[in-house]
């Protein structure tokens, strides 16, 4: 039922929105005109969307039970580990995992996020999406749950960081983990700071080139 005149629509029509709302429904049009609002709107703030991969992007998960013997001592040292920064593994208890967030992660989300509106994917279900979220922003700052649209020519492939034992053998790595051989990648040379200097490159071709195109053609 239209919320404005209150006519009955055909219950195939639109696009549903039930993640959000219990039988929300919004028709294409209006699916049209707020995609185009959203988009003017990052325009004038001068920003684009970036989708962010959870797991082996920016960080790297695993449940207790598979940490092999080199691994456990973890357990007793979750929020600090050889050279980790505090704050940088954490062992979930109530979801029976750990998780450790990628060296450079803060620094790459604060400067990603003045130019990007910014939104999470995964493989995992949502509740793991939101304790996820959490840890990479607990204050809210970066992240919000809208739905984004597949775009794959716009997808810049990463290295995989493998921190757990249990990833490298999910990916058929035959080596040890970052944490069995007590190391991390470095954060200046890291896969994440070599990205971020490639979105800062994006968005200034975008915003700054491109722009100046537009006026001068």
């Amino acid at each position: 039922m239209c919320i404005r005149c209150g006519q009955k629509l055909d219950s195939e029509s639109g696009v549903t929105f039930g993640y959000i709302h219990k039988g929300l429904r919004l028709h294409d049009q209006e699916i049209s005109r707020l995609r185009n609002t959203d988009a003017n709107n990052l325009r004038n703030r001068r920003k684009l969307y970036l989708i962010l991969d959870l797991d082996h992007t920016l960080l790297n998960s695993t449940h207790l039970a598979h940490l092999n013997s080199e691994e456990l001592h973890l357990i007793s040292q979750a929020d600090s580990v050889g050279g980790v920064s505090k704050s940088s593994l954490f062992k979930l208890d109530k979801m029976h995992m750990m998780t450790k967030l990628r060296p450079f992660v803060c620094t790459f989300l604060r400067e990603a996020s003045e130019m990007f509106e910014m939104y999470i994917y995964t493989m995992g279900d949502r509740p793991y999406a939101l304790e996820m979220a959490k840890l990479l922003d607990p204050q809210g700052e970066y992240f919000n749950a809208k739905a984004w649209v597949k775009h794959k020519d716009n997808l810049i492939l990463m290295e995989r960081y493998h921190f757990f034992g249990s990833s490298c053998r999910q990916f058929g790595f035959n080596c040890k983990s970052l944490a069995e051989l007590k190391s991390d990648e470095d954060e200046a040379e890291g896969a994440l700071s070599k990205i971020l200097k490639v979105l800062k490159q994006v968005h200034y071709k975008f915003f700054v080139i491109f722009t100046l195109n537009f006026y001068i053609f």
